[in-house]
């Protein structure tokens, strides 16, 4: 009974560690846009979405699905104080992108990880691009030149950095594995 308790708990501190240790990571990666404010808009959303999408699926990976699903929900709200989501009805359907890509990607891909990665990503884009583009701007009634930016951030550009996420997960999680083999 000592052994199996010992086991448990090992199992816990691991993943409070690697939720903790990517929810860290995740966090570094959207305050790039204030650490270095000279960043181009355009450059700063594909990097530090791929790099965001990239800790949520590797903390599916690594912690499971509910790590990966409580650090989609934590970093909308962490991007909203930064002045990173410009308004507050946005944090939960970015939450909620977050989790489609994150479940998407750990359900989904149980038989093959590319395909849970694609319809992960696909999953984000539909939530994010109904949500906010289609419903949330006319129904708030955010005007010209916030629409524009809004309708253009939410469309495909969360689609590619969902996709480049997901295949620098596959990529990097089986290093990642190798490490952590030590770890047990």
């Amino acid at each position: 009974m000592h052994q199996y308790s010992r086991a448990v708990n090992r199992k816990k501190i691991q993943w409070v560690t690697r939720t903790a240790l990517l929810l860290a990571l995740a966090l570094l990666f959207q305050s790039l846009r204030l650490i270095f404010p000279g960043i181009p808009a355009g450059v700063n959303q594909f990097l530090v979405g791929t790099l965001v999408n990239l800790c949520l699926l590797l903390a599916a990976m690594l912690a499971g699905a509910w790590s990966g699903v409580a650090i989609s929900v934590i970093t909308p709200i962490v991007a909203f104080m930064q002045g990173g989501a410009p308004f507050i009805w946005m944090v939960p359907l970015i939450a909620a992108g977050n989790a489609a890509l994150v479940l998407g990607a750990v359900f989904l891909g149980r038989k093959a990880a590319w395909v849970g990665m694609a319809l992960g990503a696909l999953a984000k884009f539909v939530i994010l691009y109904w949500g906010i583009v289609a419903i949330g701007i006319p129904l708030f009634g955010v005007q010209d030149q916030a629409a524009a930016l809004l309708s253009f951030s939410f469309s495909w550009p969360q689609l590619v950095t969902a996709a480049l996420g997901g295949a620098l997960a596959l990529g990097i999680k089986p290093l990642l594995m190798r490490a952590l083999e030590g770890d047990k």
